[in-house]
């Protein structure tokens, strides 16, 4: 049964009992009056009689009964100086009967009025519930048009309202997750083919080692080139460990003041057998700064950053690392005079197993993306600027932060 109908059920069983209750106090009250007129009469009667022994019983019940005409009555009232305004109405049972109806009617009455609001009530709602409806069903066949003609400020447009924020919400999260989904299929396609690589060649470089049939060098450089597609897997899978934590948040960076300089020794150092190897110049322009961040994932993305910059830099040329500090931030460069990056790829570069063209074949597009997310993870903000044939620069900021507010400065 809908709340409604129990509603209007329970408004009539009221109204009934209000009415019953109604006409049962004026009955009441009717009583006592009864009771009262009685004994006044009683008191009335007494008194006529003391005062005229000469009235008998059978006129005055006469009187009382009504069953002499109207002006007898007086005639006979004002004999014994009693006048009509002295009288005293006694014949009241029409009078009674119409007070009693009259109880039970104001109830009933007020009962009807309040059903007919109700019912125009329920009307208007079930109206409101039918649009309600039919939107809900247009947003279902994917209508997601709001009735902007038919908003008020009653409940359900507040509600209509609501219904369609929060559906454009759900929307967008379905997109998202959808894009997601590709994008994760994509990376799940991605990482198979750069881990493929590496294996089918270790697989193939062994195979030619078992065999026994070559010379100790060509031995030899086989075991270099395995060893090479082995640290390319590894450096692979630990990246994409790293930043899977990096998107579900799972890593804590614990900041303190730390000296870039520090920052830019430990990472060239780290870099300088990769530099040596290529035959690239490291070099290091930094004043004396003290940077709050985490040393060690600012100092992996910095060579993530300062690895890509030696692998397009050609034998003979230079990496420079520089730093420099303002009132609104910390800025760390990173810039070489090697090839460039094209201007197609510029706005790629930073994106997941990009690769473009200038990339060497080892190159797996991850290194970049890398350093990107921890970079942004502590507040920071990461650029590049290139120039093809005269090398590229990487710009990162981190801003500094009133230490009272914890806000960013601008």
């Amino acid at each position: 049964m809908k709340l409604s109908t129990k509603f209007f059920l329970a408004l009539i069983t009221v109204t009934v009992l209000f009415s019953v209750a109604g006409a049962a106090a004026v009955g009441a009250g009717i009583s006592a009056v009864k009771h009262t007129d009685s004994n006044t009469v009683t008191g009335i009667v007494a008194a006529v009689k003391e005062k005229y022994p000469d009235v008998t019983d059978d006129e005055i019940a006469a009187i009382l009964n009504g069953s002499d005409s109207p002006r007898s009555a007086e005639d006979i009232m004002k004999k014994y100086g009693i006048t009509a305004d002295d009288a005293i109405a006694l014949d009241n049972r029409k009078n009674y009967t119409a007070m009693i109806l009259a109880g039970a009617a104001v109830p009933l009455a007020l009962g009807v009025s309040a059903l007919l609001v109700f019912m125009l009530f329920v009307y208007k709602k079930n109206r409101r519930e039918r649009k309600m409806t039919s939107y809900m069903t247009k947003i279902n066949s994917g209508i997601y048009e709001l009735p902007l003609d038919d908003m008020t400020e009653d409940d359900s447009s507040v509600l209509c309202s609501e219904i369609y924020k929060t559906t454009v919400m759900l929307r967008e999260k379905s997109r998202q997750a959808a894009l997601e989904k590709v994008q994760l299929k994509d990376s799940l396609s991605d990482i198979s083919h750069q881990l493929k690589t590496p294996l089918t060649s270790i697989m193939l470089m062994l195979d030619n080692v078992l065999d026994g049939d070559m010379s100790e060098e060509m031995r030899g450089e086989f075991l270099h080139d395995i060893r090479k597609s082995a640290e390319q897997i590894s450096f692979l899978t630990q990246a994409l460990l790293i930043l899977s934590k990096l998107d579900a948040n799972t890593i804590e960076f614990h900041k303190k003041p730390e000296s870039v300089k520090e920052i830019f020794m430990f990472c060239m150092a780290s870099m300088k057998a990769i530099a040596d190897e290529r035959g690239v110049e490291l070099k290091s322009e930094c004043e004396d700064i003290i940077l709050d961040c985490d040393f060690k994932w600012i100092s992996e993305a910095i060579k993530n950053i300062l690895k890509n910059c030696i692998e397009h830099t050609p034998e003979g040329g230079s990496v420079v690392l520089s730093a420099k500090n303002s009132s609104l931030f910390t800025s760390i460069t990173v810039s070489d005079n090697g090839c460039g990056i094209d201007s197609e790829d510029l706005p790629h570069i930073f994106e997941r197993f990009y690769k473009g063209k200038n990339s060497s074949e080892n190159s797996v597009g991850i290194g970049l993306a890398l350093s990107k997310s921890i970079i942004e993870k502590n507040n920071g903000y990461i650029k590049a600027a290139s120039e093809p044939g005269r090398g590229s620069t990487f710009t990162i900021r981190f801003y500094s932060v009133d230490p009272e507010s914890k806000e960013k400065v601008l």
